[in-house]
């Protein structure tokens, strides 16, 4: 899964920059990501050629993105 931003001198930072989603449904949990955004924006996020939804496969709020356990079950 890639996280795809405007070309910028300053390169954004995420956290974690690695993560792990049990695909138990008893233990399932979106996986949250804080950004540091610096000069740039957030354009899309994309899994391979599939361009995340977002709304419904993800959401953003401030400088932290929220991919949906939901989605995360399909993968």
């Amino acid at each position: 899964m890639s996280v795809y931003v405007p070309e910028s001198e300053l390169s954004a930072d995420i956290d974690p920059t690695v993560a792990v989603f049990d695909k138990n449904p008893a233990l399932r949990s979106d996986l949250v990501i804080t950004t540091d955004p610096k000069d740039n924006t957030l354009v899309d996020i994309k899994n391979g050629t599939c361009t995340l939804v977002e709304g419904t496969d993800y959401t953003v709020k401030d400088n932290v993105v929220t991919i949906s356990k939901d989605y995360l079950a399909t993968l």
